[in-house]
């Protein structure tokens, strides 16, 4: 269980977070919607403890982070995974090495753990190559077996389609559906496109000038699995 009791998030004169007031329950895939500079990164970033709160607590487990030694809140982090909009993928390394990279940090060899998530994200076949031979729903592949290699209890997913195309946007989506499924982490999910948060999230949550303004139950409206070519999407769509 994560809370949010009053929290609020200012930089100097700039009030980015207004005494947000949210509960999250272990296991949710939640959704984080507004326009831009809505506050939705600046809430991210405070749950994976980037950054504390100006006012107010944010408890996990009841225990309240504030009050916790740096080496605890990095071990918390530790349980935390991030997707990136961009990837933050190391163009000098390759695919098998970028999602190795988080052991290497903390001095871990776990080569077992990443051919299973090689083959997880369908990308065994791309071990050897670099980023710059991949194209963006690739590298969202990889970024995702990268967060997923220290086994988060939570993962965190900033704008992760947004640079990508509709059939690549699916994809990342039924992954990280396929994810829950086989890991059950709790997931947050930040994103300006509605649809596609609808089609992924639990709940959604509404942000507006640094405010929590609307939080609404969702039934995730999966995308199709069926192999459509993308001319029968098209088709389809416009016949609905």
């Amino acid at each position: 269980m994560l809370d949010l009791i009053n929290v609020s998030k200012s930089y100097g004169e700039i009030q980015a977070l207004s005494n947000i007031q949210l509960s999250i329950k272990t296991g949710e895939i939640v959704g984080i919607v507004g326009k831009s500079g809505s506050g939705k990164t600046t809430l991210l970033r405070l749950l994976n403890l980037m950054e504390q709160p100006s006012d107010g607590k944010i408890l996990i487990d009841g225990i309240n982070l504030q009050t916790l030694p740096k080496k605890a809140v990095r071990q918390q982090q530790q349980k935390m995974g991030m997707v990136f909009q961009n990837y933050n993928l190391l163009e000098n390394l390759n695919v098998q090495d970028n999602i190795a990279l988080p052991l290497k940090l903390v001095k871990e060899k776990k080569p077992t753990k990443v051919r299973e998530l090689l083959n997880f994200v369908g990308m065994s076949h791309k071990a050897e190559v670099y980023p710059a031979q991949l194209s963006g729903g690739e590298k969202q592949r990889v970024s995702i077996a990268r967060a997923l290699i220290r086994d988060p209890k939570w993962l965190l997913c900033d704008e992760a389609t947004s640079s990508l195309d509709e059939e690549n946007t699916e994809s990342i989506v039924r992954l990280l559906y396929k994810i829950h499924q086989e890991f059950r982490p709790t997931i947050f999910f930040v994103s300006h496109e509605l649809e596609t948060v609808k089609s992924l999230c639990h709940r959604i949550l509404v942000m507006e000038n640094g405010q929590l303004v609307g939080e609404f139950p969702n039934n995730p409206n999966q995308f199709l699995d069926e192999k459509l070519s993308y001319l029968e999407k098209v088709k389809r769509s416009l016949q609905s």
